[in-house]
């Protein structure tokens, strides 16, 4: 098979993509990007191979070009990701609002946009959108982890608590949530309860 063929073949292009071998698709991403520059699924494959290899510039690169054409609330997601990645932490936070905006139930959108406020020490604002993350979706464990864990940082403990139980209603197993509430009990004096969650952890 040519290299032609082979950089324009659709179905090989996702069973490589399939098979992890993400080097193979970078080798000729420009050629494969460029001829399936309308199709987003195929480009998104691109992008998502030079994630896995950790070319987060050259994935950005790819990534402009597709918002022009096809500005949808999962594609500012995933550019939002990109540029998180590579500690673009402003430039982030606009593109997760953007997705936002087309889509005002979009969860982890509101989850990754906190993760990043938080990371520049927006507290308030980080906790407005871990809240929302949950309202838009009560089943997600990222955002009631992400919430304690903030709880945590600014010593509420009462209110960190809560959330790491919310998170083990979801997952009993979660070593995390369970270590936590130990610590923290420990903190308090709670050394009875405080050992019990602990303990937990060690059976898992």
């Amino acid at each position: 098979m040519s290299n032609k063929k082979f950089v324009f073949d659709k179905k090989k292009i996702v069973n490589l993509f399939n098979q992890n071998k993400f080097n193979k698709i970078s080798k000729y991403s420009k050629s494969i990007f460029d001829y399936y520059k309308t199709d987003v699924d195929i480009c998104k494959l691109v992008i998502a191979s030079e994630i896995n290899l950790k070319n987060y510039f050259k994935a950005e690169q790819y990534l402009k070009k597709i918002v022009i054409n096809n500005s949808t609330d999962e594609i500012y997601y995933l550019y939002g990701n990109i540029l998180k990645m590579q500690n673009k932490l402003r430039e982030a936070i606009d593109a997760y609002k953007k997705a936002i905006s087309l889509n005002n139930k979009f969860s982890e959108a509101y989850n990754n946009l906190a993760n990043t406020q938080k990371k520049i020490n927006e507290n308030k604002n980080a906790k407005y959108n871990y809240i929302k993350a949950i309202e838009s979706d009560s089943s997600n464990l990222g955002a009631y982890f992400n919430l304690a864990n903030l709880f945590r940082s600014e010593k509420k403990y009462e209110e960190a608590i809560d959330n790491y139980k919310k998170v083990l209603k979801l997952n009993p197993q979660f070593v995390e949530a369970l270590n936590n509430i130990g610590t923290i009990q420990l903190i308090l004096g709670n050394f009875e309860d405080g050992l019990k969650y602990c303990k937990k952890t060690i059976e898992i």
